[in-house]
């Protein structure tokens, strides 16, 4: 990362109070609704009440893999990805029904990147820097909002499963797995 670059990342973090997180990168809340939505409300799979919405700043950044990419998790919504700063990123989304999406979150329009994009709701997905030299500063916004009981991350017959499915994308599930930092 070049010293310009290495100082919008860091002056980002500070500005936002942006946290290490244990799935990698850089977290730090955002608003949070003030209403809320009761559990009996809420699809099943949800537990207990949720917040209307919630949104999170996140920042990948170049350097030791703990920082540069997010590990590969899932979540009962859907999470919203919005750009903001840097060299944008890649969302890897492991679905459902067994198909690979690779989306390009930047502002680069002309070579295809797209400033939103959304991690539907049960699909497996991490992320990385499109540039591994740089960082990308972005934004999520879930409905209902997030809460800790939310996520899953994937057991090792979970990987075995995801690498019998994904054939063509072990070394993307390897990069994405807390157990290949």
């Amino acid at each position: 990362m070049s010293n310009d670059e290495q100082s919008d990342a860091k002056f980002w973090i500070t500005q936002l109070a942006l946290e290490p997180i244990d799935l990698g990168g850089f977290f730090g809340p955002g608003d949070r609704s003030t209403e809320t939505i009761t559990a009996s409300c809420l699809p099943d799979r949800f537990d207990g009440d949720h917040d209307f919405y919630s949104t999170n700043y996140f920042l990948l950044a170049a350097g030791v893999p703990s920082v540069s990419r997010l590990a590969l998790h899932q979540l009962k919504q859907d999470e919203q990805w919005f750009f903001f700063k840097g060299d944008g990123l890649i969302l890897h989304i492991f679905k459902a029904d067994n198909s690979y999406e690779r989306i390009a979150v930047g502002d680069k329009v002309q070579i295809g990147e797209c400033l939103m994009a959304v991690a539907p709701a049960n699909s497996w997905f991490g992320a990385e820097l499109i540039n591994e030299d740089s960082f990308a500063l972005s934004g999520c916004s879930l409905a209902p909002g997030w809460e800790p009981s939310d996520s899953t991350l994937p057991n090792d017959s979970d990987l075995t499963q995801f690498k019998r499915n994904f054939p063509d994308h072990i070394a993307i599930i390897n990069r994405l797995t807390q157990h290949s930092a």
